[in-house]
């Protein structure tokens, strides 16, 4: 009995230790989601570093995601210990669907040039929707 004892305090050990959300989120394990924002605290601030094509910029956002676009990148920036940020593995993108690269073929202004880093030009685009990637929703 003792045996099945230490068992189940090993077992609970590696659970503990492995499947512990401070520590995954404390080592990184989703920090690169937030990379290009994590010194972004707010869509303005967003505007002003990237440049957005005219048909898929912040101004053609609706209010509530104009909302939750400042919402998700205060909560990205803040490590306030409330949100976690985590991975499920990595997937391979297999079809058109699920392929967003095609977002980003547009016509750009380059309003912001002068203030980019070495002739950068970081380009951005929005869309007013929502992406099921995996997984349900709720």
């Amino acid at each position: 009995m003792s045996c099945l004892g230490a068992f189940g305090a090993f077992l609970v050990l590696v659970d503990v230790s492995h499947n512990n959300w401070d520590f995954n989120h404390f080592l990184g394990n989703a920090q690169y989601f937030i990379t290009p924002v994590a010194n972004l605290p707010s869509l303005h601030a967003i505007k002003s570093y990237y440049a957005f094509p005219n048909e898929a910029s912040p101004e053609d956002l609706s209010e509530v995601a104009v909302f939750m676009m400042n919402h998700s990148l205060s909560t990205a920036v803040d490590h306030d210990g409330s949100h976690y940020l985590i991975t499920a593995g990595s997937y391979a993108i297999l079809d058109a669907a699920n392929d967003i690269c095609g977002d980003l073929v547009h016509t750009y202004p380059l309003r912001n040039v002068a203030d980019s880093l070495s002739g950068t030009i970081r380009l951005a685009t929005v869309s007013d929707k929502l992406e099921y990637v995996r997984g349900n929703l709720f």
